[in-house]
């Protein structure tokens, strides 16, 4: 009982950090506009069965406010059984600076695309989305302002998920306490989760490590990345808190995709090694299990009642604390009307994923992860 009170202190701490890590992470809502001397950007996307949304993420690209002649679009197609090909090779065609790769048969997967699209970028600053993002006019701009401002090896941007029903509506909250999460810990230099569909990194840091995304998982090209750099750049990865460089994607439309997709976010964690994500992580997943567990022995002894009482306190003011904290930096807070729901909903289907990371392989488009 004192293990699960313990760590439900150190759960309780570690809000306490996220939060003073937000407020260090000022929004940057403009930066200037101007002309690049040197830097090059390359945009690298990899794509499979997105005959739905590669039109929209392409045009973005095209629409960017940045010179052309200052970045690069590389599209890799990944053994996609749609129409997701023809579709951009029509954008495509008509931009110099865009290009499209097709995955070769013996390859798959997006660590591979980004790979074979890496050997091929010119840019300096490589910056990763997903096709089924949108992305403002001043995207690129700004990330590039950003790195000739402060020269991190990593930018870390916003994300968001885009919701119209209930169910996603509850996901987007959820997605923006993990926001938080990340906004926070970079705050405080000991950055926890990133996004590859808003990632920006030096080429020559990425290509400084013989195995930067851990090819053995599947998934994770993003995190791996992040402890990498993390680990031999202390101190050079930073969050970019900008209004005008989110991105944003779709929130999933069923429970099934839903379930499945974050059972692959889970999954990877297996194969993390940096400490403090680890510890964030097992604290996270021991305090969840420990709400559940008590609330089961509360119905049968008083004494595992009060110490339930006592968790979920804890837990409660600690969920509150970051996820109000970064809604007012965003100036909205019209999702916080679910968290009561979601805290409630929250401990169960955490514990739930958590456990079946370890024993389910989801698909993914139609591929085993």
């Amino acid at each position: 009982m004192v293990f699960y009170i313990f760590f439900g202190i150190l759960y309780f701490l570690f809000s306490i950090l996220i939060t003073r890590g937000i407020t260090f992470t000022n929004k940057v809502n403009k930066y200037p506009l101007f002309a690049f001397d040197k830097l090059f950007i390359s945009v690298i996307i990899s794509a499979r069965n997105e005959e739905k949304n590669i039109r929209n993420i392409l045009k973005d690209i095209e629409n960017q406010n940045l010179e052309k002649s200052k970045f690069e679009l590389i599209l890799v197609d990944d053994h996609s059984e749609d129409k997701t090909y023809s579709f951009a090779k029509k954008i495509i065609e008509r931009n110099d600076n865009f290009s499209l790769i097709v995955l070769s048969e013996e390859k798959q997967g997006k660590k591979q695309a980004i790979l074979d699209a890496l050997r091929r970028a010119k840019g300096d600053l490589i910056v990763t989305t997903d096709a089924d993002c949108r992305v403002g006019k001043s995207w690129l701009a700004l990330i590039g302002k950003f790195y000739l401002t402060h020269k991190p090896k990593m930018i870390i941007g916003r994300v968001e998920l885009t919701y119209k029903t209930f169910f996603e509506a509850l996901q987007s909250l959820e997605f923006r306490a993990l926001q938080a999460s990340t906004v926070g810990s970079a705050g405080i230099n000991s950055p926890i989760m990133c996004n590859g569909v808003n990632l920006a990194y030096e080429k020559k840091a990425f290509l400084s490590f013989n195995n930067p995304m851990s090819d053995k998982f599947a998934s994770g090209d993003d995190m791996f990345l992040m402890h990498n750099i993390k680990r031999k750049y202390p101190n050079k990865i930073m969050f970019l808190n900008s209004d005008e460089t989110i991105v944003k994607t779709d929130a999933e439309k069923n429970i099934k995709n839903f379930v499945r997709q974050r059972i692959r976010w889970s999954s990877k964690g297996r194969g993390y090694k940096d400490f403090f994500t680890i510890l964030s992580s097992f604290v996270i997943l021991i305090t969840n299990l420990s709400v559940t567990g008590f609330l089961i022995s509360a119905f049968f002894s008083e004494q595992f009642y009060y110490i339930f009482l006592i968790v979920v306190g804890l837990k409660f003011i600690s969920d509150f604390l970051i996820i109000f904290s970064y809604s007012k930096q965003l100036k909205e807070y019209k999702l916080l009307k679910y968290f009561p729901l979601l805290f409630v909903i929250y401990p169960f289907y955490v514990s739930i994923i958590g456990i079946l990371s370890f024993f389910i392989r989801p698909k993914w488009k139609g591929r085993k992860i």
